[in-house]
């Protein structure tokens, strides 16, 4: 039973559970969804068992379902472990990093990339840009690159603290103009653009006092869109500043309230606990909080 045809029966059963359905499978592997479709029927019959319950509108295991999906999450774990221990026995990193990065620290951490990339030019990059933990299979990423902590539920996930990055008060010259004549005391929630993490609205946290927010003009998980809608002038938000940087040179952005302090933003990142790090993951993290040191290079 243990043919290649079974174990790649397995990988797209995995695949479709925890993307939820047979076309985004099929997207993100780049195949036709009858195709999927034909696999995990194959998988049925080769087992004798209904493995999904498709009377309903969403795709649900059924019981033995489940325990076929944890066999097959162990199947491919014990391979990715294989192929770490084939990359530890190498003193130089080279292989491929899959990472999730936050969309605001996009192009900064392209340029990291680069650097990184010219003292070890046989690593390989698989990025995606996600700033939601919750839609992530963290299973599948060599690294995620996060300011949300790690699900206080999850236990497979090692979050550790990568660079603290500094925070101001940014808004398009256009509003800033408009409230020059306001104190901080004086802005209401509707001056206000808000970050929410896992759908909790964050305040903003200076280094003496701290501002609650709790009905902002918009409000967003994404900390790129709180920059896009402070350039269109909807409010003021708090943004990492190295992220900010070519805004203020091209007077896109304003910084407004400078005296204001708001305490910086750490950026952590998450492995899986359930297997090693690679060394290019290593020494990737490693590098970032070299750069910390001068996040603006």
């Amino acid at each position: 039973m243990h043919d290649a045809d079974f174990l790649t029966e397995l990988c797209w059963f995995a695949a479709v559970v925890e993307l939820g359905s047979y076309s985004t499978a099929a997207m993100e592997a780049g195949v036709a969804t009858s195709s999927i479709s034909r696999r995990i029927k194959q998988l049925e019959d080769r087992l004798g068992v209904q493995l999904l319950d498709r009377h309903t509108r969403k795709l649900m295991l059924t019981s033995i379902g489940e325990e076929i999906y944890q066999h097959a999450v162990s199947m491919q774990d014990a391979a990715q472990a294989a192929q770490v221990s084939a990359w530890a026995i190498s003193d130089k990193p080279s292989g491929p990093i899959r990472i999730a990065i936050p969309t605001i620290l996009s192009k900064w951490l392209l340029g990291v990339f680069s650097r990184f990339h010219k003292q070890y030019p046989d690593v390989r990059y698989e990025v995606h840009l996600d700033d939601n933990l919750h839609g992530l299979s963290h299973r599948h990423f060599d690294l995620c690159l996060s300011f949300q902590s790690a699900p206080s539920d999850s236990a497979n996930l090692v979050a550790r603290p990568v660079m603290k990055l500094q925070q101001g008060l940014y808004t398009s010259p256009e509003f800033a103009q408009n409230i020059q004549s306001m104190r901080m005391e004086d802005l209401t929630d509707q001056h206000l653009l808000a970050w929410s993490n896992r759908r909790i609205i964050q305040p903003w946290t200076f280094q003496s006092t701290i501002r609650t927010i709790t009905s902002p003009a918009l409000v967003s998980s994404d900390l790129k869109v709180l920059k896009e809608a402070a350039r269109a002038g909807l409010g003021i938000a708090c943004l990492p500043t190295l992220a900010c940087t070519d805004e203020l040179e091209k007077q896109t952005l304003s910084h407004v309230f400078e005296d204001a302090k708001p305490e910086p933003l750490e950026l952590i990142s998450l492995t899986p606990s359930f297997r090693g790090i690679t060394l290019a993951t290593r020494y990737l993290t490693d590098f970032l909080r070299a750069e910390s040191v001068t996040p603006n290079g």
